[in-house]
């Protein structure tokens, strides 16, 4: 603690961040805090109290770092345009400053899957000063992500815009355990989202309104940008400018997958890989002695500095300049440097600049894997002493064998150093993506000869393909093929059975106390039990996380109570039964749109819940936004048996037959349904299939929807899909079933005789999952009128019926938080 300074005062720093997170004080009261521990500091100092003092000057760091989190995080202009942004999309006129030039996200892959084809945007960051109210203008701040649809050109850094478009919120968490853009986005104080339909929506009010940095910058990028985009395959260009530029919206969604799925996704974060590559690359030519020694260095300071503005700056990539340009003022002063007192001076800077970086998983997984790294090196210099006779013996071999001996030990100590940054950040990973692959410790192994030679043609592309003309050709096709071998091995890696399992991951009490005994450990190194103790509590803690999984299973068997839970996915439907017996059953699973949104949102709630396993899945019927995530959740759970309507594959779909496909890929079988059928239960609970007849109904794939009754303990829960006539007519013919909770048929049109299906069933509930912008008043009211209390998810999140002893609960998760 005494030689590494920055350690300690990075952790008391760090710690008065998280504890205004989870317990806010006014800025007043953190700034009372620091002020009193300073002049408590002075008093005691002179005294001679050493500890108290710096038990004192931590504190005081500690409130500082509280009051600067307090302020980033939760004050904001009176005029911020974000305060007035709704998840609704609202129109908006304003000026504002381009702070970046536009980035092009291309059009995403063609998906049958898909419903709504979007095309390029483009999407650049821009600082709000005016906007307008009817006629006037008035004053007004904030920093707002622009989307424009189709190719934005001629607009740069600086540049004063007045812009057309639709503002809102960015969205929040409708369902437990889901990823929160709203809070992500917050975190770099921008709350609010604009979207401009053509590129005619922006025009420039004055060219450049500052010059600078900044504008050097984009310049810069988007030149580069255009190099790599005109010398590489284009399949591959979008793949080098996410790992030589950052701009990973370049990089399609679908590709981008399977590096996820393997383990080898922080390839394409700019990190302490591309900045370490770069620096080693100057120091082999600066070794060449064109320069003189503190000018090399200097350069190569600037050069990195330089390369990690022109990344965006992101945490990583300042990490990792950080720690390049401490140990260049090292070696211009000749005097060693501490490898975690470095890194703590980095989470330093970091956090200066942004607080809320503490809390994002990739700064986080960036942290660990250098502190492992620095670790592992310090062990693995310690357990190879230098042995005279050994080096005598290595003398006398012949110089090839020495070199492949040398090679060979450099090879072992980086896949060991890989295994050991792996197995470390696994539990983080397995929390944060529910990933699990232990195929990414071989391909660390084997892909780091492919990615060097990536970054350093890729470089000498960027570098030396504008002022050499001759040269770039030739970096150019060095570049491509290597990121064709690069992601020829990952495609088929993935493809390889056992390559990766999808998890649920540790509780959250399980990381915190791992992570938190492994720093403990780290910085009291006094505290460290015996090897052979270590190994023993490690696999005592692994088996407890494995018990508590096996726990919550176990209590979801005991719990006596049916909990059917419908999901927010959008204009869409998931809708998720728990059953007493420990049994779940999903109903339907897609959303208007790329389906993305919807199996995050289902397979993160399931993973929560600690279900790994649907003993079934009904499918209501064909429309795409109730099926279109099934193919994706088929390769991160087993599913036991899905249940379709008889027409269901009738018609001749790419998306029927893309989700058929996939599920014959997973072997899962499929049994048709129809009413009078009962899906098997425990006997506790009834479920039966009121809708469609054995042959269907004349009409839509919505009038054959599959309409299921839930009982249990007396209350009835009814899932009627997208039912409309004559379907209808065929249900409300038979006699009345009331209801406890509905869910709202076809989204709450009115194309589903709202008054003959509330007369026939009288629901006291009505759960309404539709999307923004469709107006279900009407529907609504005419439930209202029948007494039932009406939720709309856009507003109220997932809801939860609880069937039990006590009878039936029914809750929001927005408002309630269950």
């Amino acid at each position: 603690v005494r030689i590494q300074p920055f350690v300690v005062t990075a952790i008391a720093m760090a710690a008065g961040i998280v504890a205004d997170r989870y317990v806010p004080q006014s800025l007043s009261v953190w700034w009372l805090v620091a002020m009193s521990a300073w002049i408590a500091w002075f008093f005691v100092c002179r005294r001679a109290m050493d500890r108290v003092a710096a038990g004192l000057l931590l504190a005081s760091i500690a409130a500082t770092g509280g009051a600067w989190h307090h302020w980033h995080w939760n004050l904001f202009g009176d005029d911020e345009l974000g305060l007035a942004a709704r998840e609704a999309p609202q129109p908006v006129c304003f000026e504002a400053i381009a702070i970046n030039g536009p980035r092009s996200i291309p059009a995403p892959s063609t998906n049958p899957l898909r419903s709504i084809i979007r095309g390029e945007e483009s999407r650049l960051a821009v600082r709000v000063t005016r906007v307008r109210d009817g006629e006037d203008w008035r004053s007004a701040s904030g920093k707002v992500q622009l989307f424009v649809e189709g190719q934005l050109i001629g607009v740069n850094s600086g540049d004063s815009l007045k812009i057309f478009a639709h503002f809102l919120k960015p969205r929040s968490a409708h369902n437990p355990a889901e990823f929160d853009l709203w809070l992500y986005q917050r975190a770099d104080r921008t709350l609010c989202r604009a979207y401009a339909n053509y590129p005619d929506c922006v025009s420039i009010n004055q060219q450049r309104m500052f010059f600078g940095l900044r504008p050097v910058i984009e310049s810069l990028r988007s030149h580069f940008n255009k190099l790599l985009w005109t010398n590489l395959d284009h399949q591959r260009s979008g793949l080098a400018a996410a790992v030589l530029l950052g701009a990973r919206e370049q990089l399609d969604r679908d590709r981008s997958e399977a590096f996820v799925t393997t383990g080898t996704i922080h390839l394409f974060a700019i990190s302490g890989l591309h900045v370490g590559i770069l620096a080693t690359g100057l120091f082999l030519i600066a070794r060449l002695g064109l320069l003189p020694h503190r000018t090399s260095l200097g350069l190569v300071v600037v050069l990195v500095v330089g390369y990690a503005l022109l990344t965006d700056a992101r945490p990583p990539v300042v990490r990792a300049a950080i720690l390049v340009t401490v140990v260049c003022v090292g070696m211009w002063v000749r005097r060693p440097t501490s490898p975690f007192n470095s890194l703590a001076a980095a989470a330093i800077l970091i956090l200066a600049l942004n607080p809320a970086d503490l809390f994002r998983t990739g700064t986080q997984l960036s942290f660990l894997a250098v502190a492992t790294l620095y670790w592992f090196g310090a062990w693995w210099i310690r357990r190879r002493p230098t042995d005279p006779l050994e080096q005598l013996i290595d003398q006398a071999r012949p110089w090839p064998v020495r070199r492949l001996r040398q090679s060979a030990g450099v090879l072992g100590g980086w896949v060991i150093a890989s295994a050991m940054i792996w197995a470390v950040a696994l539990p983080l990973v397995m929390s944060r993506f529910h990933i699990f692959a232990p195929i990414a410790v071989a391909l660390n192994a084997i892909l780091w000869f492919p990615m060097l030679v990536t970054l350093f043609s890729g470089f000498a592309l960027l570098i030396l393909g504008w002022l050499v003309p001759p040269v770039g050709p030739v970096c150019a096709w060095i570049c491509d093929s290597s990121l064709w071998i690069l992601e020829s091995i990952v495609q088929v890696s993935r493809a390889i059975e056992g390559s990766h399992y999808w998890v649920a991951g540790p509780a959250q009490w399980w990381l915190l106390s791992f992570y938190g005994a492994l720093g403990l450990v780290a910085v009291f190194p006094h505290l460290r039990p015996p090897r052979n103790w270590c190994l023993a509590v490690l696999a005592l803690w692994v088996g407890v996380g494995f018990s508590s999984s096996w726990w919550l299973h176990r209590q979801r068997q005991a719990d006596a109570s049916l909990h059917c839970t419908f999901l927010f996915v959008g204009h869409g439907t998931s809708v998720v039964l728990e059953l007493p017996n420990g049994e779940t059953i999903l109903y339907d699973a897609g959303t208007l749109g790329a389906p993305v949104a919807a199996i995050r949102s289902v397979s993160s709630f399931l993973w929560s819940r600690g279900i790994r396993h649907l003993d079934a899945v009904v499918l209501s019927h064909a429309d795409i936004d109730h099926f279109n995530a099934l193919p994706q959740l088929l390769q991160r759970f087993d599913m036991g048996v899905i249940y379709i309507s008889p027409v269901m594959f009738d018609d001749d779909d790419p998306a029927l037959r893309h989700l058929s496909a996939s599920i014959n890929r997973a072997g899962t079988s499929v049994e048709k349904v129809y009413a009078g059928d009962r899906l098997h239960t425990d006997g506790h609970v009834n479920i039966e299939v009121l809708h469609p007849p054995p042959n269907g109904v004349l009409g839509t794939d919505n009038a054959n929807s599959i309409v299921l009754a839930i009982k249990y303990r007396g209350r009835r829960i009814i899932l009627p899909g997208d039912l409309e006539p004559p379907g209808i007519e065929a249900v409300t013919a038979e006699l009345p079933l009331q209801c406890d909770v509905l869910m709202a048929p076809h989204h709450g049109s009115a194309h589903s005789e709202p008054v003959i299906f509330a007369n026939w069933c009288q629901p006291n509930w009505l759960v309404v999952s539709c999307g923004y912008g469709h107006d279900t008043r009407g529907v609504a009211s005419v439930y209202r009128d029948y007494g039932a209390r009406v939720l709309k998810m856009v507003d109220s999140g997932a809801v939860r019926a609880t069937v039990d002893n006590d009878g039936l609960q029914v809750r929001r998760w927005r408002v309630d938080g269950w």
